[in-house]
């Protein structure tokens, strides 16, 4: 596996790939070519250039996860990647953006040797949606909201707490009531 093959000439890519039965080499082609300015080998093109060179199959990923905030690629991705990345939510972008944000709170243990659950964890992010929607019936908007879990058997006080929840707020159950088909609220693990 060499990764950052963009970065490593052939001649350092050589031994391995003579012992090996099957070679992955990821790497971007956008990205500047190894530099020669401590060699003194003029052969300065790497791996990934001759893998490109030589028709070999190739996946190209979508998702760009280094840089903290769109902005931060948004010209490179529109010039050199036809705005084909797709960066991760960034918080506070605009002040209707929503994004990632951590929501810290006291109490929330994992109980690994008996239910493998985090009943107060769940309890948390039940909260955190439904002060979404809350927020959503006020702007009089439709987000699409989802909540994951690590395991099935939190997915499972995760969905036993929203239900609790819900049965005990006339708000969320018209609002969750009122999404089109297909636009629910879904709790996945």
């Amino acid at each position: 596996l060499f990764d950052e093959a963009s970065q490593m000439t052939t001649p350092f890519a050589l031994g391995a790939l003579m012992r090996a039965k099957q070679a992955i080499v990821v790497g971007d082609s956008q990205q500047l070519s190894p530099t020669s300015f401590f060699q003194k080998s003029s052969d300065m093109e790497s791996i990934l250039d001759r893998f490109v060179a030589n028709g070999c199959p190739s996946i190209r990923l979508s998702f760009h996860y280094r840089s903290r905030h769109p902005s931060l690629i948004s010209i490179s991705n529109r010039y050199m990647y036809d705005g084909g990345l797709k960066p991760f939510p960034t918080p506070n972008t605009h002040p209707l953006a929503r994004g990632v944000r951590l929501i810290s709170s006291a109490g929330c243990v994992y109980d690994r040797g008996g239910s493998t659950t985090n009943p107060k964890e769940a309890e948390v992010v039940v909260a955190a949606v439904a002060s979404r929607i809350t927020e959503a019936i006020q702007e009089n908007t439709r987000p699409s909201i989802g909540i994951v879990a690590f395991s099935l058997v939190q997915r499972e006080v995760l969905q036993d707490a929203w239900e609790k929840l819900v049965s005990t707020r006339s708000d969320l159950r018209k609002y969750c009531d009122e999404l089109p088909e297909g636009e629910h609220l879904f709790i996945k693990n």
